[in-house]
């Protein structure tokens, strides 16, 4: 277990702990004062795949071959926030499309 002082927004200075990491040592658990607790899950390549609080997922997060996240979902109440993130033939970022829909709308 680790711990360390951080600014935790909304809360001033707190006691994080990073309490377990996976086998390639990326954080798998989060707490920030005991107030925000966070679960950490990743893809087969080590990237990012959701965050979650209070057993149910806020972030989910999907990636192109490059490893360029193409879409991340924002689980708010009653609401799914989708933003998408088009790339031009250099590999940048072009376009962010922003878009919500109702929570248990399927999304591809």
């Amino acid at each position: 277990m680790t711990q360390d002082q951080q600014y935790v927004a909304g809360l001033g200075i707190k006691t994080v702990t990073y309490p377990s990491q996976d086998d390639d040592g990326r954080v798998k658990e989060l707490s920030a004062a005991g107030v925000y607790d966070y679960t950490f899950g990743y893809d087969a390549a080590g990237r990012f795949k959701t965050i979650s609080t209070g057993g149910s997922a806020k972030f989910e997060y999907d990636y192109d071959a490059a490893s360029n996240e193409t879409h991340r979902y924002t689980y708010l109440s009653g609401v799914t926030i989708d933003q998408v993130y088009a790339r031009d033939s250099l590999n940048r970022m072009s376009k962010r499309i922003v878009s919500s829909m109702p929570n248990g709308t399927p999304h591809l």
